[in-house]
């Protein structure tokens, strides 16, 4: 069964928008179709401006309350690229 039958291209393209740039050069021995899109630039447009607009970091907010119900927020940052985070509590 040909790739292109399972999902539609707009679908396709929207997951390869989501990829890092040094893992697309794999997807394009998926099919001549992917090989032909991740090269255009309309999408390297698209997926350099996904990239810029999600942004490096990964952002996790977590609202936690104290057994007096008074409310502590706390906000963790990190990255794809580190294994310790900053904790900052506010």
């Amino acid at each position: 069964m040909r790739i292109e039958s399972l999902l539609p291209h707009d679908v396709v393209e929207r997951i390869l928008e989501r990829l890092a740039v040094n893992s697309l050069p794999r997807f394009k021995a998926v099919s001549k179709q992917w090989k032909s899109t991740i090269e255009s630039q309309f999408f390297q447009g698209k997926h350099l401006t996904h990239r810029q607009q999600s942004g490096d970091p990964v952002v996790l907010m977590v609202t936690v309350y104290n057994d007096d119900s008074s409310h502590v927020g706390s906000l963790l940052l990190g990255s794809r690229r580190t294994r310790n985070p900053t904790t900052l509590i506010i």
